[in-house]
């Protein structure tokens, strides 16, 4: 009998209540912009404060103490400003107005632009330079006419291809901080200091003085310096005085300006919003923290630049390589350094409003009211959310089709040539490197072409040249008055000299291209000499895939789409593709092929594609490459590209129309996955636009005419296999041949005895009696078999069958076969007849070579049971003498066990693997000649009503069993012994699996759909309604409703901020939600390694025959009734273990029974992530796997190295961890009920008894009871602190178990958990109520209460300001570094 769960209590300390009290009080009555938020407006550029909370009375809560006043609603009235309630000013960080002083801006201008501005430092600093060039250039400058229709992608593919070039020259110092919004480059600094040192007064240095600059940083920060007494620099303190700089509004004592930092020179190009750069000047600027530059002088460079920048865009010419030439151009950079005054480097004298094109081109609105400016900025901000342009939208939400070309999968120009090797001829180059004439020309290697020179230059001089001219301009503007400056003004250029401009560069790429092709041309006929070439391509040539090369070279010719079936061997994935392009190549240079071919997994695009540029005999990279997740080998003469589906599927979301690819080859459609369906539909729109692309569906199964109609019947070929023929025994044979009889109470006989179930009423079967037929000789037998009925229907499967109906089906079959199969159960995998095929195949009489036997069973239960039975037969378990050696082979087992199976084995003795459905594809195993296959297989299925994935057991397709009789046949004639009919496998199996997109969750798929183009404005059941075969509509209204309750999507199927991240995160929604909380919360590197086990698999491994041993261990891990966090130690312990070295790390994983090759690919898993986030802002951008592992010092992976202290300051908070576990994985919720309180009689009285744990129930809110895994460190639990646990999935097997479960308290719930916050009085105690009442707590106080649901909706509007705009920083942000205190105070203190 279970109890009723009591209902925990929420308290708040008094100190608490003060604290979230001043802070609500602040937050509600702070003078913010009560503009609504318009969505057309940037995510980057949002308001850090929030709108005013306007509530109905009775909304407030009530306290014993002062009442606290109702915020009013502020109403603007410029003639009554004086009488006005005084507000709190906006507490504006010292980093932001220090971030502004590096670029030359006055301290007290800075403060006053961060107060009437967002309090954002990247906006605010793009606001006053805006005003700086209008000032200097005139408006027209910043915001020039006639550019409004150029295409904005052309300008991001340019802008991408600028970026590519510059990461090839610079290197590291050249960094795109924001995809396609803010570039760095990292100046020179020795050069620049020198210049800096000139200005210094000699009689301020002393020969003994020691500079600032010549000490070491680390040795400053007390970090230690592991280069020691090799470092350049001096390892002792500087001398006093010697610092100072000159008399300037910038100084030592100036924020964003420390006393011991090494000098750091940067430029800043940034493109705001609606930015048509190259054919419009960037936002640039110059920036120092060396306090003997002048604030003046930087701002002096800055203009400067901006003016290269004006020209520049004048010929729509990139800009960013001539800039950073012109601050390394000594004789300019002095002149610069020179000035000595600037206005914006002085202090304001009033504040005035900006110019209006200044403001128009901002992206943050006014935060304050009582200033001229605010209305100038309402004015200018309400003309940009009315009127944006939609090129701008798109820019935004998707990116564009050539941009993301760019990113996932660089075009073959020359401009991703020249990456990796810069050539003389390539014009791409010849537009970001200037001539040998530059400054720069030694390190960069660009061309001699003088026909570049003209373009580096618009005036047909040197970069140089230009750079002399604009300062001599700059020499006599300075020498006309202040105030009538000479104005230059670029001259508008109308879109149709813009669009001549973008044609003449893409005749240019295309001409670079069509010198790729001419030169793999003329390899591919060089290389045809080649005896190495020669020798492939004899091996070539025996595969059964070239019989049919013409055939299949000529239907391409005349169709677009072609399906091609052909069995394992036949040669199809990398003969199919080499005919195409081999046939490209021998043609025209303007017709060769540029093919992409999909496949399933990674290790498979990658195998195929080593194998391939082995059969072209030529290095991998050439004209063969391959993409998969965050890993690229390809170069500009890659014209056949092998990538996993998922990966042309995230190009397809920025490049919808696939340009410059000729052929899409989707290769194993059969296997029917989630992606390859998607990928089908988005093809099938696609070839309407593109009736030039050509289509090839690849199957290894005889299903090809399913794929035909859904092409509208195109046409199909088949290749026959390449195996070797197989011997193919089904259940009655396998009898015949081991003589296996039933025993009576076998547990493998059918149930009731063997009494058969078919309408014929027939008596038959083991149990009470004999059967009469058992009586019968044969000579009646076959008398009677003549006098019953000749037809028994196909679809009544054998289990149903009477003995007497088994020998109408089975006529040619032994009596005491039949009688044997009459007696089992056929449903049930008879582990005793498997023993038997083994014994047969080991020791029998047979004229069948040796060889290893494969055996599939259908999971880690079966195969478990089927090793200890085979351990006890003296044939197997090796007591004797060595006969045979037995190996499992399961995805759970470590990799290092799963290696043993392809050992072969010494003569004389017989391998044996018993194994899941993983060796039917992708593990090949050389030497197996037998297969015995149980026909069974575990299948994923997912109940959407009770949003539940099972692994439930199910036969396998015909498909299925074709390709596991494969197997037998790879390398010899083999031997295959299926355990069911010869009948069940024509009529009863079904011909294809169930396709993956009808048995999974379909959450990250709506996800997919919404952010591609094509289908965003789409409703989701009309696009899934054209699947090949569409997923049921419940599972389709399950995942909206699953990601409307994660917010990631609205109620009409819009994507929220947070759903476009995760669908940007290539993880499950709440691995990805995991992620993202991470970041926000500061605990980065744990939340990681938690989101990284989850999306790879456990590091915890259990040998067979230590499993009790393994599970004690992974209890010395547990820690706050949590697996997460169970992990999370467990890494933990092995990166410090392995601090001691390799050697060290590999002894804990065998003594903790962990997988090293485990914990490294999670090491692996935590970088690629970090990488992803940086993408799309939430930490420090720019960071790539490959350079944060090699930042990684010994025993780490390089994350806490890579992200800084900033984003890892939580780490270590266990409390704030399982709070954000609460947060990802919210509404995944058990409550534990224990039964009816027990008491034991002891000496000292009745005392109270703890239940034990297989009492407790674990219930949810939709499914009733369920179970936690045995593998769980709950398992055995007995009492828990808060009876809410959260859990990552929930599996059907035997049971109901949720797995990877972790507790959580009321705070956690209360904050991150999903839905309305309700507040009510329940018999005379406060009640706060989430999930329609299903999660209650009773509330100390009224206060309490109402405290609690007022900071549950601060830190809402906060998150999604935070996820709306990744960039914003929770540090500097007064609003939002104040909340995220508070929250993680409350969950660490209470």
């Amino acid at each position: 009998m279970m109890g009723n769960m009591p209902m925990q209590k929420i308290f708040m300390t008094n100190e608490n209540q003060e604290q979230v009290k001043e802070l609500l009080r602040e937050l509600q009555t702070q003078d913010y912009d009560d503009e609504p938020y318009d969505e057309e407006e940037e995510y980057e550029e949002e308001e850090e404060y929030d709108e005013l909370d306007y509530r109905e009375e009775g909304q407030f809560w009530n306290t014993h103490d002062e009442p606290v006043e109702r915020a009013e609603s502020p109403v603007y009235d410029p003639d009554s400003e004086d009488e006005r309630r005084p507000t709190p000013e906006p507490v504006i960080g010292l980093f932001a107005i220090g971030k502004l002083c590096r670029y030359g801006f006055d301290r007290e201008r800075s403060k006053q632009a961060l107060e009437a501005g967002v309090g954002e430092v990247g906006a605010t600093m793009e606001q006053l330079l805006l005003q700086v060039f209008s000032e200097r250039y005139g408006p027209k400058a910043v915001s020039p006419d006639g550019l409004q229709g150029a295409p904005m992608d052309e300008c991001l593919t340019q802008r991408q291809e600028e970026a590519l070039a510059l990461t090839a020259i610079y290197g590291d110092r050249f960094t795109e901080r924001i995809a396609n919004s803010v570039w760095t480059v990292t100046l020179d600094p020795d050069f620049l200091a020198d210049i800096a040192r000139g200005k210094q007064n000699a009689s301020a240095r002393t020969d003994d003085a020691v500079q600032i600059r010549d000490v070491c940083s680390f040795y400053l920060k007390g970090a230690g310096c592991r280069f020691g007494a090799k470092c350049k620099y001096k390892h002792q303190m500087p001398t006093k005085g010697t610092a100072s700089g000159p008399q300037d509004p910038v100084g030592a004592s100036q924020p964003g300006f420390s006393s011991y930092s090494s000098p750091e020179y940067e430029l800043e190009v940034r493109f705001p919003k609606g930015n048509r750069y190259p054919f419009q000047a960037p936002v640039v600027a110059f920036s120092t923290n060396d306090e003997t530059i002048g604030a003046a002088a930087r701002l002096s460079v800055t203009e400067h630049l901006f003016g290269e920048a004006l020209a520049a865009a004048k010929e729509g010419e990139p800009v960013v390589y001539t800039l950073i030439t012109c601050c390394e151009d000594e004789a300019t950079m002095k002149e610069l350094l020179s000035v000595t005054h600037h206005k914006y480097s002085s202090l304001p004298p009033v504040v005035v409003a900006p110019p209006p094109a200044a403001v128009a081109m901002t992206k943050c609105k006014s935060g304050r009211s009582n200033t001229a400016s605010h209305v100038e900025s309402k004015r200018s901000t309400n003309t940009n959310r009315t009127t944006p342009t939609n090129s701008t939208a798109n820019s935004r939400t998707t990116p564009t089709n050539s941009t993301a070309n760019s990113r996932t999968a660089p075009t073959n120009n020359s401009t991703a040539n020249s990456r990796t090797a810069p050539t003389n001829n390539s014009t791409a180059n010849s537009r970001t490197a200037p001539t040998n004439n530059s400054t720069a020309n030694s390190r960069t290697a660009p061309t001699n072409n003088s026909t570049a020179n003209s373009r580096t230059s618009p005036t047909n001089r040197t970069s140089s040249h230009r750079t002399q001219q604009a300062t001599e301009d700059l020499e006599e503007e300075e020498e006309e008055e202040d105030d009538e400056e000479e104005v230059v003004v670029p001259e508008t250029e109308s879109y149709v000299n813009l669009r001549k401009k973008m044609v003449k560069r893409h005749e240019e790429r295309t001409g670079s291209q069509q010198k790729e092709n001419a030169k793999l041309c003329r390899e591919f006929r060089t290389k045809q000499s080649s005896r190495r070439f020669t020798s492939m391509l004899q091996q070539r040539q025996k595969l059964p895939a070239w019989n049919e090369k013409e055939n299949i070279l000529d239907l391409l010719d005349n169709c677009q789409v072609l399906v091609v079936s052909g069995m394992t061997g036949c040669g199809k994935t990398t003969q199919i593709p080499q005919f195409i392009l081999d046939a490209s190549l021998s043609g025209p240079t303007d017709q060769v092929a540029n093919i992409i071919c999909t496949q399933p997994r990674r290790i498979s695009a990658i195998s195929v594609a080593e194998r391939v540029a082995q059969e072209r005999a030529e290095r991998l990279g050439n004209s063969v490459g391959y993409q998969i997740r965050l890993e690229t080998v390809r170069s500009a003469a890659t014209r056949l590209l092998y990538c996993t589906t998922g990966v042309l599927l995230r190009r397809l979301e920025g490049e919808a129309d696939l340009t410059g690819i000729s052929h899409v080859i989707v290769d194993e459609v059969h296997e029917r996955t989630e992606e390859s369906d998607f990928l089908l539909l988005v093809l099938k729109d696609l070839m309407v636009q593109r009736p030039d692309l050509k289509i090839i569906l690849m199957s290894a199964t005889l299903n090809a005419d399913l794929f035909s109609q859904y092409y509208n019947n195109c046409n199909t070929i088949h290749i026959p296999g390449r195996t070797f023929p197989v011997d193919q025994f089904f259940l009655e044979d396998a009898i015949a041949k081991t003589r296996y009889v039933i025993e009576d109470g076998s547990p493998f006989m059918r149930s009731g005895g063997g009494k058969d179930k078919s309408s014929s009423g027939s008596k038959g079967g083991r149990g009470g009696g004999k059967d009469p037929v058992d009586q019968l000789g044969d000579d009646m037998w076959s008398f009677m078999n003549l006098q019953k009925k000749d037809f028994i229907k196909d679809s009544i499967p054998d289990q149903q069958l009477s003995l007497q109906e088994l020998t109408v089906r089975y006529k040619d079959t032994k009596k005491s076969v039949l009688k044997t199969i009459s007696a089992m159960d056929l449903d049930k995998i008879n582990m005793d007849l498997v023993e038997s095929v083994l014994e047969y195949i080991v020791d029998g009489d047979h004229s069948y070579p040796p060889g290893a036997v494969l055996v599939f069973m259908p999971g880690l239960a079966e195969i478990k049971t089927l090793y200890e039975q085979l351990q006890s037969n003296r044939m197997f378990n090796n007591r004797n003498r060595a006969r045979c050696v037995v190996y499992p082979l399961h995805s759970s087992l470590s990799n290092e066990e799963q290696q043993a199976v392809f050992k072969r084995p010494p003569e004389g003795v017989t391998k044996i693997i018993i194994s899941t459905n993983i060796a039917e594809t992708s593990v090949t195993i050389d030497d197996v000649v037998y297969v015995v296959d149980s026909g069974k297989m575990k299948e994923k299925s997912y109940d959407a009503s009770k949003s539940m994935e099972s692994l439930e057991e199910s036969w396998v397709s015909r498909a299925n069993a074709l390709q596991r009789r494969g197997r037998a046949g790879r390398v010899a004639s083999g031997v295959c012994f299926h355990l069911f009919t010869s009948h069940c496998f024509q009529h009863q199996l079904a011909e294809q699996q169930l396709p993956e997109i009808q048995r999974v969750p379909l959450e990250q798929l709506c996800l997919r759909i919404k952010i591609l183009d094509v289908f965003a404005e789409r409703p989701l059941d009309s696009v899934f309604s054209r699947l090949i075969e569409p997923p049921a509509m419940g599972s389709l209204d399950a995942a909206k409703q699953r990601l409307q309750d994660l917010g990631a999507l609205t109620a009409d199927e819009k994507l929220t901020p947070l759903g476009y991240h995760l669908a940007c995160l290539p993880v499950d929604v709440r691995i990805g939600k995991l992620m993202l909380f991470g970041a926000i919360f500061r605990c980065l590197d744990p939340a990681l390694t938690i989101a990284a086990s989850l999306a790879f698999k456990s590091p915890f491994v259990s040998p067979w025959d230590k499993r009790e041993e393994a599970n004690e261990k992974k209890l010395n891990y547990a820690l706050a009734n949590s697996d997460h966090l169970a992990l999370l130690q467990a890494y933990k312990g092995w990166c410090g273990a392995a601090k001691n070295g390799n050697q060290a790390g590999f002894q804990y994983c065998r003594e903790n029974f962990l997988s090293s090759r485990g914990l490294q690919e999670i090491a692996s898993l935590k970088r690629q992530f970090t990488e992803l986030l940086s993408d799309i802002g939430f930490v420090k951008e720019g960071l790539k796997a490959r350079v944060i592992e090699r930042m990684a010092a010994k025993g780490t992976d390089g994350i806490m190295e890579a992200t800084g202290r900033e984003a890892n300051l939580n780490s270590d908070n266990i409390r704030l961890m399982s709070a954000m576990l609460c947060a990802a994985l919210y509404p995944n919720v058990v409550q534990v009920r224990s039964p009816h309180e027990k008491f034991k009689q002891t000496s000292k009285g009745a005392v109270k008894m703890q239940p034990k744990a297989d009492e407790l129930r674990y219930m949810t809110k939709n499914d009733g009871c369920v179970h936690v895994h045995p593998s769980s460190v709950n398992y055995t639990v007995r009492h828990y602190d808060s009876p809410y646990l959260v859990y990552h999935e929930k599996v059907k097997t035997s049971r109901v178990f949720i797995r990877d479960c972790s507790m959580v308290s009321v705070y956690p719930l209360v904050l991150f958990g999903g839905g309305q916050v309700n507040v009510e009085l329940q018999k005379g105690e406060f009640v706060i109520s989430l999930d329609d009442g299903w999660i209650r707590f009773a509330a100390a106080s009224h206060q309490v209460a109402e405290l609690v649901k007022e900071l549950r909706w601060e830190l809402d509007q906060l998150l999604e300001d935070k996820i709306r705009n990744p960039s914003m920083d929770l540090c500097t942000c007064p609003r939002g570094s104040r909340i995220i205190h508070m929250i993680v105070k409350l969950i660490t203190t209470q």
